[in-house]
């Protein structure tokens, strides 16, 4: 067991070990407040889309950033690319923010058989056109049907100089 003096050594220690740690987060978080300050306070609370010069640097840049297209854009403290919510407040009829699109160009329906071997339809839509946005997200939903007597490519790997044995066997 240890003595009550050694056992108050020990959590003194531990106390002073604590309030360092917190002492070095705090000055640190004061630090990382600063460097953003000198960037500017309105990077603190900035939208993504800010300070964007193009059309397709502000389109590709974030999935909610669209471009003010106004003729004689007059600025009014206001940039081009923006939110899409505050586009639609001093911009509303007149920003671009591409759609993603997907068109079937063939889209037959699944199919078992067809007139000769090899012609089965095994994926639904078989041709599309798609016009995406960089980094947005779009869902892509395709059919498959394994066909009937459509015939199957089968290989297989003989070994038999058994130089895999050790292989197989882990």
């Amino acid at each position: 067991m240890l003595s009550s003096s050694c056992e108050h050594d020990l959590v003194h220690r531990q106390a002073v070990l604590l309030c360092s740690v917190l002492f070095a987060c705090v000055a640190h978080c004061q630090v990382k407040t600063k460097e953003s300050f000198k960037k500017g306070p309105e990077k603190l609370l900035s939208n993504p889309c800010s300070g964007r010069e193009t059309c397709s640097e502000c389109i590709t840049f974030d999935s909610d950033c669209g471009w003010c297209t106004k003729l004689n854009y007059t600025n009014d403290g206001k940039p081009r690319c923006d939110t899409l919510i505050n586009l639609a407040q001093y911009c509303p009829d007149d920003y671009f923010h591409p759609k993603n699109t997907m068109t079937k160009i063939v889209d037959n329906e699944l199919s078992n058989k067809g007139a000769r071997e090899g012609e089965a339809i095994q994926i639904k839509p078989q041709e599309i056109r798609l016009r995406l946005k960089p980094k947005s997200p779009f869902p892509l939903h395709v059919e498959f049907k394994q066909a009937e007597d459509y015939p199957v490519d089968l290989y297989y790997l003989m070994d038999l100089s058994n130089s895999m044995k050790d292989d197989k066997e882990n």
